[in-house]
């Protein structure tokens, strides 16, 4: 088994942050793992709620950035989305991949 560090990062589709998390997970630190998910309901501390109803299209969902690398690259990758998102908005992890 190898350690890892398991990173989320909560946004919402109308900050359009998304791109730039990317890029920077992508082309420069390179991270291996990388996967985007799109909520269909979800709310903040604020408790303003968001969602996607049958007959409304919502351009405001809740994303979750979720990515995993060495502890390492991890935290090069943290450090510079720090300076894109929201305090408190990024979760790390650890964990192990089974091989």
């Amino acid at each position: 088994m190898t350690e890892i560090k398991l990173a989320r990062v909560y946004m919402s589709e109308s900050e359009d942050h998304l791109n730039k998390v990317l890029k920077i997970l992508h082309n420069e630190i390179k991270v291996q793992h990388v996967v985007v998910l799109r909520g269909i309901e979800g709310f903040e501390k604020g408790g303003k709620v968001q969602t996607s109803h049958f007959l409304s299209l919502s351009l405001d969902l809740p994303l979750v950035v979720e990515f995993f690398d060495t502890p390492e690259q991890v935290a090069k990758a943290t450090a510079k989305i720090q300076g894109i998102i929201d305090k408190g908005h990024i979760l790390i992890l650890q964990g192990q991949v089974v091989s």
